[in-house]
C-alpha cells in the first residue's frame, strides 16, 4: 500500500502473517458463522478481507463488530480505516476521533488523526496528536515513534 494511503490499524499487530490468503478469509468465515455474537470473529474477518482488497466486506464485518461492542476502540479505528481507503476522509476522521474518545490511549487512532491533520495542511493539530501518540505509544511501534520524533523535531 502506498504511504498516501496508508493508515495504521490493528490488523498490522497481529499474531498471524501479514500475508492474506482466500483460504484463510474462508476460514475466518467459517469462525464467525461459529462464533457470530463476538466481536473478535468480525474483526479478524474484516482484516483479512482488508488484506484481500475486499472494502465492502471488510466494512460489514466491522460493522457487525461495532454493534456487538460498541464501546471498542479497535473497531473504530479499523472502520476508520476502511472509510480512508474508500475516500471518504470525513467519515474516517469522524471514527478515528470516536476511537480516540473511547481510548485515550489508542495509539494507532492519533497516529491516523495526526497523519490526516497533517494531510489537510493543519499542522498544529497534527503535532499535537503526534505528541499523544508519542506519549501512549507501545514498544512495539517504537519505528513509527523513531520517525514521529524526527517528524517533530522539524519546525
Amino acid at each position: 500500500m502506498p504511504p498516501s494511503s496508508w493508515a495504521i490499524t490493528d490488523w498490522e499487530t497481529l499474531p498471524w502473517p501479514r500475508r492474506i490468503t482466500r483460504r484463510r478469509s474462508s476460514t475466518l468465515s467459517r469462525a464467525v458463522s461459529l462464533y457470530p455474537t463476538y466481536p473478535e470473529t468480525h474483526i479478524s474477518l474484516g482484516a483479512a478481507y482488508r488484506g484481500l482488497g475486499k472494502l465492502d466486506e471488510a466494512q460489514k464485518e466491522y460493522e457487525l463488530a461495532r454493534q456487538l461492542n460498541p464501546k471498542d476502540a479497535k473497531i473504530y479505528n479499523n472502520l476508520a480505516n476502511i472509510f480512508f481507503l474508500k475516500g471518504d476522509l470525513s467519515q474516517a476522521l469522524r471514527l478515528w476521533h470516536k476511537a480516540a474518545d473511547l481510548n485515550p490511549f489508542n495509539a494507532e487512532a492519533l497516529y491516523n488523526l495526526a497523519t490526516q491533520y497533517e494531510r489537510m495542511g493543519e499542522q498544529k493539530t497534527a503535532r499535537a496528536y503526534y505528541q499523544r501518540f508519542l506519549s501512549v505509544a507501545p514498544s512495539r511501534l517504537e519505528r513509527l515513534k523513531a520517525r514521529v520524533r524526527a517528524k517533530l523535531a522539524t519546525p
